[in-house]
């Protein structure tokens, strides 16, 4: 969907009955994605540690945290798919790496993606340790341009999924389906 639109189609939420978006922004709206603000934050005329301070303390962190819980939960068996998105690198491009503003600080781009694999390595191995069989970790577009997607998606996982193929971003969805269907030799229930 593009950015403000709803989605209008079946999504995976519908097709896996055991699922959970815990935010997907084209599923689970928000008032300030809806009305644009944050997709370029210092042109909304925030400073970059106002910025960084909502994201990180209103934005990243709970939903960090939110996952760690879900993860982690005694009370529900891991669930058959689990999303959730996660803004980070746009937020540290648009403040640290934004051509249009002039901005470039590439060290600190090093220390954001320092911390993300750091978090990746902690999400792979919680959900690993509560019983999830897949945990696939991608980029949702990775932009050449302002406004246009790659054709290929960066995508990491615990298990290869594509062989050497470079998947583009729409194979997810259909490997998906595979993983999470328990008849599936891909679902690893086998």
């Amino acid at each position: 969907a593009v950015h403000g639109e709803r989605v209008s189609q079946q999504t995976l939420f519908d097709q896996v009955s055991d699922s959970r978006s815990m935010f997907v922004p084209a599923r689970d709206r928000r008032w300030l994605w809806d009305l644009g603000v944050q997709m370029a934050p210092m042109q909304d005329g925030f400073t970059k540690s106002e910025c960084l301070n909502f994201y990180r303390e209103r934005s990243y962190s709970p939903k960090l945290n939110d996952l760690f819980s879900e993860i982690n939960n005694d009370v529900v068996s891991p669930r058959d798919f689990l999303m959730i998105h996660l803004h980070r690198p746009d937020y540290d491009h648009h403040l640290y790496h934004d051509p249009e503003l002039g901005v470039e600080n590439k060290e600190w781009l090093r220390k954001t993606y320092r911390k993300l694999d750091r978090d990746a390595k902690r999400i792979q191995q919680q959900a690993l340790e509560a019983g999830y069989d897949s945990v696939i970790f991608m980029s949702d577009h990775g932009l050449p341009t302002v406004r246009e997607h790659n054709e290929n998606a960066f995508y990491s996982c615990n298990r290869k999924l594509f062989g050497d193929k470079t998947p583009h971003i729409t194979d997810f969805h259909d490997k998906i389906l595979a993983l999470t269907d328990p008849d599936s030799s891909e679902s690893g229930n086998d």
